[in-house]
Parts: C-alpha cells; structure tokens; sequence
C-alpha cells in the first residue's frame, strides 16, 4: 500500500506499506516493511521499519530495526539495541524520586 496525503485513526493502525503525509492516530505501529515520511501524532508509537519525520507521542518504542530520522518527543521513550536514530529526542517523563 502507498499512501500520499493525511491520514487520521482513532483506532490501532499496524502499517507496513509506505506513506508520504501526517498521521494522527491512537496507537501507530510501523512494521519491518513499513515507511514513513511525514510528522506522526498518537498515544503510543512502535517503529519497527523506517520513519522520516517528527514523532508527538506519551510512548515511544524503536525496535531494533528500526531507522528513525528526525525528532521525537515523548514521555518514555524505549530504545532496543540495533535501533539507528539520527535526530532530536525529549522525554518529557516526569522524574521519580
């Protein structure tokens, strides 16, 4: 699947096709064969496969073939061994004492 253009989902969206545009979705997972190349917004985003862009998200999750370009802005953010980051990131967590 190849998508140009903004997509928007209150549901959980498992993508492994190509999309050039924004998302705003609840739960983004972006599969081994899924690409992205635009700004994503949700609750909770999994990155398995490339994303260009920037990413708004409460969690974040970057798998270990995961290629990620850009900024992320989360309140956790989880990064497994072999992950390729190139960008910006903020955990906005609040600290535990």
């Amino acid at each position: 699947i190849m998508i140009k253009g903004e997509w928007q989902s209150d549901g959980i969206v498992e993508f492994g096709g190509a999309i050039t545009g924004d998302l705003t979705v609840d739960v983004l997972i972006v599969t081994s064969t899924g690409t992205v190349e635009g700004n994503v917004r949700a609750r909770s985003v999994t990155v398995e496969g490339q994303l260009s862009g920037t990413i708004a998200a409460i969690d974040v999750t970057l798998s270990p073939t995961a290629i990620v370009k850009g900024e992320i802005e989360a309140e956790g953010i989880q990064i497994d061994f072999g992950a390729q980051v190139e960008g910006r990131l903020t955990a906005k967590g609040e600290a535990k004492n």
